[in-house]
């Protein structure tokens, strides 16, 4: 079990939390995950049909979804004094919206990395350009599920 301190804007009386990542968080890790492969694979199936000459833009949406992959995948991690709540945190519900921020992370980190996946297959076809759409719209309902879930939490 992490120990987590609040850091300085906690309440005095609330100077611990103790979290540990439950089975949605890795099931969510690892959602993240399978967009960043399939990226990969077809950056290189890619690769070897074309003889070696393919677009600048795989090799860009593959390093950048593992980058942002990592990324985010450390900051689900994070301790409470890195992350702004749109609401106060007090004694009652530190640890619903730290949970909730941290879930609200990894799901950003899945659409994010899906939406990488589909810039990599938009380079050759044009099909793909609909994902984007749908991944942007799947963002946007994540972070107003977020703000919804935490205004009640608050």
């Amino acid at each position: 079990m992490k120990l987590i301190n609040l850091g300085s804007r906690a309440p005095q009386d609330v100077p611990h939390v103790r979290f540990r990542p439950g089975l949605v968080d890795h099931l969510l890790e690892a959602a993240a995950f399978v967009p960043v492969l399939a990226t990969w694979i077809y950056i290189l199936y890619c690769y070897r049909q074309s003889g070696g000459d393919i677009p600048s833009d795989l090799w860009a949406s593959g390093g950048t979804a593992l980058g942002l992959f990592v990324l985010l995948g450390a900051c689900g991690y994070c301790p409470l004094r890195f992350i702004n709540f749109p609401f106060r945190v007090g004694r009652h519900n530190v640890a619903y919206q730290y949970v909730l921020a941290l879930r609200c992370i990894r799901v950003m980190n899945v659409v994010i990395c899906l939406d990488l996946f589909f810039a990599a297959l938009s380079a050759c076809h044009a099909w793909a350009n609909v994902g984007h759409a749908v991944c942007v719209l799947l963002l946007l309902a994540a972070l107003a599920g977020y703000m919804a879930l935490a205004w009640r939490g608050r």
